[in-house]
């Protein structure tokens, strides 16, 4: 990990170069290098982000995540993330994310239409809680051609200036 020695048992392992960059708060966070034209775009917007990759399925190959599962058994998810940026935000700033972009006339149908050969996958996961009550997650994933992210970057940018 840029800047830090190694990590620790329970933090994800770069696949990716990455860059150490200061959030809103004062911390210092690595981000993937493609992600970070987005990520600080995202942050001048005021929409926090809680984790980011600019291609899952690389990650997910390259052991980059939380799982003991071997590369047969993540063999579909490896195909179905390849290629794929993923997101990770609070609920209300994804939602304030997608509102903005179902605005453009680009990224529009990519928000409204699950079949579009572009289009965003996103949900939040139900997950139980302490007292057995499943919850929805307060955080929302999104997923998305990874070849967009410039584009997206140009699309947030136009908003701010």
């Amino acid at each position: 990990m840029a800047g830090r020695a190694d990590p620790m048992p329970d933090e994800l392992i770069p696949v990716h170069p990455t860059e150490p960059v200061t959030t809103p708060a004062g911390t210092v966070v690595d981000i993937d290098v493609e992600m970070i034209p987005v990520v600080r775009i995202l942050w001048r917007l005021g929409l926090s982000t809680v984790g980011c990759c600019h291609d899952l399925g690389e990650s997910l190959a390259g052991g980059g995540h939380r799982t003991s599962r071997n590369d047969h058994d993540r063999s579909r998810h490896l195909a179905f993330y390849a290629g794929v940026a993923w997101l990770k935000m609070p609920q209300d700033a994804a939602a304030r994310l997608v509102t903005i972009l179902a605005d453009d006339e680009t990224f529009g149908p990519r928000m409204t239409d699950w079949t579009h050969p572009d289009a965003w996958l996103s949900y939040a996961p139900l997950a139980p809680d302490k007292n057995g009550a499943v919850l929805l997650a307060d955080k929302v994933q999104l997923h998305f051609p990874r070849r967009q992210l410039p584009e997206l970057a140009r699309v947030l940018a136009a908003i701010i200036d």
